[in-house]
C-alpha cells in the first residue's frame, strides 16, 4: 500500500504553521496537513505551486472547504478562472462550489511541516468540486477543512493513531480479483 501521510504528528497542545511569512495557530489536537490547488483537469501539480495548510476534518462532508482571501493570497489564483459548479450553504452562509482539483503534500515521515521527495496524490473532485466560503478574516473556515469525502472518493485508508498522536494515511493497491 503506497503511503501519502506516514506517521504525520498532531499535537496535544496549540502549535502554529506558517503561510507567506504569516503564522497561523492550531489549535490542540488538530490534524494538519499540506495541500496545493489548482484548476480542475489539470493532472500534473506545476512544480512552483504553493503548499498550504489544512485541517483534516472527518465531520466536514465537502472534499475541500476553504475561504476565498486563503485561496487567493496563499496560492496568488485568480478564483475567477475557476468555472462556478453550485451555490452551498456552509454554516448558515451562502458559499460556492468551484470547478478546482486539489493534491495532498506527503509528509517527511514524523514530521508535519516537511515533504517527501514523493508526488503529491491528487484529487479529482468531478462534479463536487471545491467550496469557497467570504472573504470575511473572522468567518468560518479559520484554516481550509480536507474533508472525509475527498478521502472516501479516493479509497483511501485512515489510521489516527491517538496514543501516539500520529496519522497515516494510504491508498490501497488493486490487484484485479485479488483487491
Amino acid at each position: 500500500m503506497p503511503v501519502l501521510l506516514r506517521k504525520l504528528p498532531f499535537f496535544d497542545r496549540p502549535s502554529e504553521v506558517r503561510v507567506r511569512g504569516q503564522a497561523i495557530r492550531v489549535k490542540p489536537d488538530q490534524i494538519v496537513v499540506w495541500i496545493s490547488v489548482a484548476a480542475k483537469g489539470i493532472q500534473q501539480l506545476p512544480p512552483q505551486s504553493a503548499r498550504l495548510p489544512a485541517i483534516l476534518d472527518t465531520g466536514c462532508n465537502h472534499n475541500l472547504l476553504i475561504r476565498r482571501d486563503q485561496l487567493l493570497s496563499w496560492t496568488g489564483m485568480d478564483i475567477g478562472t475557476l468555472p462556478p459548479l453550485r451555490r452551498v450553504r456552509v454554516h448558515g452562509r451562502e458559499a460556492i462550489s468551484l470547478a478546482a482539483n486539489f493534491w495532498l503534500q506527503p509528509n517527511r515521515p514524523g514530521c508535519r511541516d516537511e515533504f517527501a521527495a514523493t508526488a503529491p496524490f491528487l484529487f479529482e473532485t468531478l462534479h463536487d468540486g471545491i467550496v469557497v466560503t467570504a472573504d470575511d478574516q473572522d468567518a468560518f473556515p479559520r484554516l481550509p477543512l480536507l474533508g472525509l469525502r475527498a478521502l472516501r472518493r479516493a479509497k483511501l485508508d485512515l489510521h489516527i493513531d491517538g496514543r501516539r498522536c500520529r496519522v497515516t494515511i494510504r491508498r490501497r493497491r488493486w490487484f484485479g480479483m485479488f483487491g
